[in-house]
């Protein structure tokens, strides 16, 4: 009997996710530090408010979304003739715990971008790169979870579909 391998068995899942995440968090401060170099930072923060919250909000929805999607293939497998190994439910398990994470991340940069954007006397000139760089590292980090969600999800559907093949 030819032995399946699945997609996460030859490839670090996390790893690229985080690798991905990191190589972008590198590279776009500096193209925006090469590219805007003559624009005041606080046109750039509202440039990059705009476009997180709508990043931001759809990665809420998306891993929210998740976690429905993850009771529903326990309920599916559950419920199956096929006797699923314990390699699904790790992956489910992980896959969940990766959408929380990403759903709290996401929260956590609406939060930051509800705070409001403007020359205000008392607030100093570095907030604004400290917000700028703080937003970006949120970004990032819902970029890695979403990467490395989609690749989990990716093994969970083929070892689900070569289980179901195989019976």
């Amino acid at each position: 009997m030819m032995r399946s391998h699945s997609f996460t068995s030859r490839t670090p899942v996390l790893a690229i996710g985080i690798f991905i995440a990191i190589a972008v968090s590198l590279t776009q401060p500096w193209l925006v530090s090469v590219i805007y170099s003559d624009t005041d930072v606080l046109d750039i923060l509202k440039g990059l408010y705009d476009s997180s919250l709508y990043f931001g909000s759809s990665m809420a929805t998306a891993t929210a979304t998740l976690l429905g999607l993850m009771l529903t293939l326990l309920s599916l497998a559950n419920n199956s003739s096929v006797n699923f190994d314990e390699r699904l439910y790790d992956r489910v398990k992980l896959i969940s715990l990766l959408a929380v994470v990403g759903f709290l991340t996401s929260l956590v940069q609406l939060a930051v971008l509800s705070l409001p954007l403007g020359k205000f006397p008392s607030v100093p000139e570095y907030w604004f790169k400290v917000l700028y760089h703080l937003i970006n590292t949120l970004n990032f980090m819902i970029i890695g979870i979403v990467t490395s969600l989609t690749l989990l999800l990716t093994d969970a559907i083929f070892t689900a579909i070569n289980k179901l093949q195989r019976s």
